[in-house]
């Protein structure tokens, strides 16, 4: 096993060599040297764990280390939030305040999605990257920061470069080191070590005795497509462990009717959506290639996309709000998966005004 503290006692772990050797290398080489970084994976791959680890083995490791969370600001308030005001510099602007950059003076700075930030927001960050400088809203002197920066996305830089949506110089700024986070179904040895070690960590809060995963549980997990990858598997399991608190405290495992809603009712139901109607039976989707060779298998009932396409066999029409509430997910994520289905020809999307945006129905 390999692993990478991001805290005082806590730390990334893996069974995965590849993602073992870029754990070194973030320890050895990338903390130490200073130098900008860009984290590019999908959501929930640990991208702000990686960013605390390379503040943390870094000579910055005793000064503030401030996230950011980039899709959260809005426009108009973005050069506030980022480089502070002085008073009176606004309405409501009642007293000078410090943005993030001063806050994180000495340290590092964390700024998750960057890709959301407006063009113009973009340049004004690029300047402080090559002057080290900042100026708070309602001044005109500069003030020097020595602040290092740690950047992510769950896009693809290149293409929105390409797209115009991220400036060029930017990127280039940032990526002195690129780092790229696999997804949990490209390291599937990892699914099952992870899920132990929530189970432990949730059991530990809640004083209970150590939990293992029973056989079955540890089946469902391993079939599931993990569209919210690690942070989605340690939500389910901390939510297993809740119900498992509640139903039988003192059983040693935990059972399928420990698994939230949505994942029972898959285990319940046929093992995948080949025996739906014939107009919409899904057939295995082209995959990435990884370095585990994983072979391509049809969509389970147990991931979100067999899930959707289970609804659909019989309604043949849903709304994405609709499908978000029956399968215990967020519009977002529900959104994301009926593109891939799109994609792979499986769905069509009726897109019409409204207050439900759009409205998905099975191919006939």
């Amino acid at each position: 096993m390999f692993s990478l503290e991001y805290n005082p006692g806590k730390a990334l772990t893996t069974r995965d060599a590849a993602l073992g050797e870029l754990f070194e290398e973030v320890r050895a080489v990338i903390a130490p040297s200073g130098l900008n970084v860009l984290v590019v994976g999908a959501s929930g791959t640990g991208k702000e764990g990686i960013a605390s680890a390379i503040h943390l083995h870094s000579d910055r490791k005793d000064k503030p280390f401030i996230a950011v969370n980039c899709a959260a600001i809005s426009e108009s308030l973005a050069e506030s939030e980022f480089f502070g005001h002085e008073k009176g510099a606004f309405t409501g602007a009642i007293q000078a305040r410090p943005g993030y950059f001063e806050s994180a003076q000495g340290g590092t700075i964390f700024l998750d999605e960057i890709g959301e930030l407006p063009l113009a927001m973009q340049a004004k960050l690029l300047r402080v990257l090559e002057v080290g400088e900042i100026v708070r809203v309602g001044s005109s002197s500069p003030r020097k920061v020595d602040v290092r920066v740690v950047a992510a996305t769950n896009r693809d830089p290149r293409s929105m470069v390409a797209e115009g949506k991220f400036r060029e110089d930017l990127y280039y700024r940032l990526a002195a080191d690129l780092i790229r986070l696999p997804a949990l179904p490209e390291r599937p040895g990892d699914v099952i070590h992870l899920a132990e070690q929530f189970a432990r960590e949730e059991a530990a809060k809640r004083g209970l005795p150590k939990i293992a995963l029973s056989t079955e549980v540890a089946e469902a997990l391993r079939s599931y497509a993990w569209p919210g990858n690690v942070r989605e598997l340690k939500w389910l399991v901390s939510s297993a462990v809740a119900r498992h608190a509640v139903r039988r405290s003192q059983h040693p495992a935990l059972l399928l009717d420990d698994l939230p809603r949505h994942f029972a009712a898959a285990e319940a139901a046929p093992a995948t959506v080949t025996e739906a109607p014939r107009a919409i039976t899904p057939t295995a989707p082209e995959t990435t290639p990884t370095s585990q060779n994983i072979a391509p298998r049809p969509y389970q009932y147990r991931d979100m996309y067999g899930l959707i396409l289970h609804i659909l066999s019989t309604e043949k029409r849903a709304t994405i709000p609709d499908l978000a509430r029956r399968i215990g997910r967020s519009k977002d994520a529900i959104r994301r998966s009926i593109a891939r289905l799109e994609r792979d020809g499986k769905l069509r999307v009726i897109r019409q005004p409204g207050p439900n945006g759009v409205e998905v129905q099975a191919l006939t």
